[in-house]
């Protein structure tokens, strides 16, 4: 969960970051057994286990089991440089759905149109629509 974070934001590989692990009972005894595990496999300088860190707005979170693990970005990547990113990556991927439900709401096209043909552009608008939808959780963790 840790590198897809990294992968996400576009933390670069060689950069050691660090993670705030919020957790408690089986689930932080299991990952503070397997902290020396889990800075090797996901690249970091140190995993901290205090629920009040890693509370800044510029970072990005995800939850395993019953534990959540935190990337505070601010020192990894440049936090502006990034949101504008996203948000150039969010306008295509939005104009993008814009045209494949245009596509679909076009009564020409689904009655002319093999069936796998439709089928295939209904699929390509759920899968864009889950794309704008990650996008714009990303940016909105980003912004805070």
């Amino acid at each position: 969960a840790v590198r897809n974070l990294r992968a996400e934001m576009h933390v670069p590989p060689a950069t050691k970051a660090a993670v705030v692990v919020r957790a408690d009972g089986r689930d932080l005894a299991v990952l503070q057994a397997g902290s020396d595990y889990l800075k090797l496999m996901a690249n970091l300088a140190s995993v901290s286990f205090n629920p009040e860190e890693g509370d800044s707005r510029k970072s990005v979170s995800a939850v395993v089991g019953g534990a959540e693990l935190v990337l505070p970005l601010e020192g990894l990547v440049d936090v502006e440089k990034e949101a504008v990113r996203l948000e150039r990556e969010l306008g295509e991927a939005e104009e993008e759905l814009a045209r494949t439900r245009a596509k679909l709401a076009n009564p020409g096209f689904t009655a002319r149109a093999p069936q796998d043909v439709v089928e295939k552009e209904r699929k390509k608008a759920e899968e864009t629509a889950l794309k704008v939808e990650r996008l714009r959780e990303r940016l909105a963790r980003l912004r805070g």
